[in-house]
């Protein structure tokens, strides 16, 4: 997978506000549009997402320690 782009990945989290947006619905309580959102800032970053199984998982963990 090599390196990971933080400007884009900020960039694309920004976009999708169920995964900060905390007096947004979905961020509250709908656990699909997260899981949705995630795999789309995965597909924007990475050209062959379909391949990565496990780097949503990273992605997610990078998000926690960038908003705590």
């Amino acid at each position: 997978m090599g390196f990971f782009d933080t400007e884009l990945f900020i960039v694309e989290v920004e976009k999708e506000e169920c995964l900060w947006k905390m007096n947004s619905k979905e961020y509250m309580v709908d656990r699909y549009v997260k899981a949705k959102a995630w795999a789309k800032i995965a597909s924007n970053m990475y050209n062959e997402w379909e391949s990565y199984n496990k780097e949503e998982q990273e992605l997610k963990s990078k998000f926690k320690i960038f908003i705590n």
